[in-house]
C-alpha cells in the first residue's frame, strides 16, 4: 500500500530536481506524443494529464495541439507551484489533487498520463473512473512502470534476504502492474500496450538510488523495514552480479497503452 501523503512529500521536495535525473519519464513523454500524433486539432479538445509532474508532457500537448482546453493535475502541491512558474499559458489549468479521488462531471476526449499509474492503491477502479469520463471516440493513452523495472535490483533484495537467512524477504519497492493485469480491467474492449526496455548505466549502485531519490521515486510504501547491514549487502550483490563495461544496469520496463472508446 502507497502512503499517498509521504509520496506527495517527496516529489514535492524533489521538484527542482526531478527534470535533471527524469531522464526515461522525458523518453516516456515523447514516446506518448508520437502516439497520438494523429489526433484532429481542427476542433477544440478538452484534455485531463494526470501526473503532469513538472510539466514537461504539459508543455508537449501544448506545443502540439493548438485548440487544447488542458487540465493538469498532480498529487504534490510543489509539482503544481512548480509549473505554474515556469508555464503560464491560458489554456491549461493546473490542479492539486489525488486522481484516484477525482470526480468530474466533464468529459473529455483525451486523457494522458506519463509514469504515473504505478503509483495507484486502487488501480482497477481508478482506470474504470477515467473511461466514464472518456467522451465518445475518445483516447486513453498512458505510460507506466511495468513489472520487470528493476528487476536486478529486486534480484538483489532477494539474494540479500536469503543470504541473511531473514524469515520474511524485504521487497525494495512497491510491485508494477502487468500487463495482462492491465489488458483485463479493459476487457471486453480492446487495448493496445507495447513493451519496451529501457536501460540506464551508472556508474555505482548509490549513483542509481540517488537518481531514483531526486526523482521522488523513492520508497513510499507505508511500511518500511530496516535491517542492519541489509542495503550494504544489497549494494556488494549488485556491484558483482549486475556491471556490464564496468557500469551497473538498471531496468526499466516501460508499458504504453492506447485505448479508444469506441
Amino acid at each position: 500500500m502507497i502512503d499517498k501523503k509521504k509520496l506527495a512529500k517527496k516529489f514535492s521536495k524533489n521538484a527542482k530536481t526531478y527534470d535533471q535525473y527524469a531522464i526515461v519519464q522525458k523518453y516516456m513523454s515523447n514516446k506518448l506524443i508520437d502516439i497520438i500524433n494523429e489526433i484532429d486539432d481542427k476542433k477544440n479538445i478538452e484534455v485531463l494529464e494526470i501526473g503532469c509532474g513538472t510539466g514537461y508532457l504539459t508543455k508537449l500537448l501544448l506545443k502540439n495541439f493548438e485548440n487544447i482546453n488542458l487540465t493538469s493535475i498532480d498529487i504534490a502541491q510543489g509539482m503544481i507551484d512548480y509549473c505554474k512558474e515556469r508555464i503560464t499559458d491560458d489554456r491549461v489549468e493546473f490542479k492539486c489533487m489525488d486522481v484516484e479521488e477525482f470526480a468530474s462531471n466533464k468529459k473529455y476526449d483525451l486523457i494522458i498520463s506519463n509514469a504515473t499509474f504505478q503509483w495507484f492503491n486502487q488501480p482497477k477502479q481508478t482506470i474504470n473512473n477515467l473511461k466514464n469520463i472518456l467522451n465518445k471516440d475518445g483516447i486513453f493513452v498512458f505510460s507506466t512502470f511495468l513489472e520487470d523495472t528493476f528487476k536486478e535490483l529486486k534480484d538483489c533484495f532477494s539474494k540479500a534476504s536469503k543470504e541473511l537467512k531473514l524469515k520474511e524477504e524485504i521487497k525494495s519497492g512497491q510491485n508494477f502492474l502487468t500487463k495482462e493485469y492491465i489488458k483485463e480491467i479493459f476487457l471486453p474492449k480492446d487495448i493496445i500496450i507495447l513493451k519496451e526496455a529501457y536501460i540506464q548505466k551508472f556508474d555505482t549502485v548509490n549513483e542509481f538510488f540517488i537518481s531514483i531519490k531526486k526523482i521522488g521515486a523513492s520508497k513510499s510504501n507505508k511500511n518500511n523495514v530496516f535491517v542492519k547491514n541489509f542495503i550494504d549487502l544489497v549494494i556488494e550483490l549488485y556491484e558483482s552480479d549486475y556491471k556490464i563495461d564496468k557500469k551497473i544496469i538498471a531496468t526499466y520496463d516501460c508499458g504504453f497503452a492506447y485505448y479508444q472508446n469506441i
